[in-house]
């Protein structure tokens, strides 16, 4: 029953940080097509920028966090 509940949900997006402004801008795009083609609906989006993973992933210890608040 797809679109029946609207509950409040945040999303945190880790992104690489090696990629450039324009390869996140075309990600977070699609990020967000993606949650709307789902039935969200986003307002906005927090960049909090570069932070230090708890663990490697990938052989990277840092990530680009991007929140999605509800």
């Amino acid at each position: 029953m797809k679109g029946e509940y609207s509950g409040r949900y945040e999303n945190i997006v880790v992104l690489s940080p090696d990629i450039t402004k324009e390869e996140e801008d075309e990600l977070l795009k699609r990020i967000q097509a993606n949650l709307e083609k789902a039935g969200a609906v986003t307002v906005r989006f927090d960049d909090w920028g570069v932070r230090k993973l708890a663990y490697p992933i990938k052989k990277k210890d840092r990530g680009h966090y991007v929140f999605f608040p509800p």
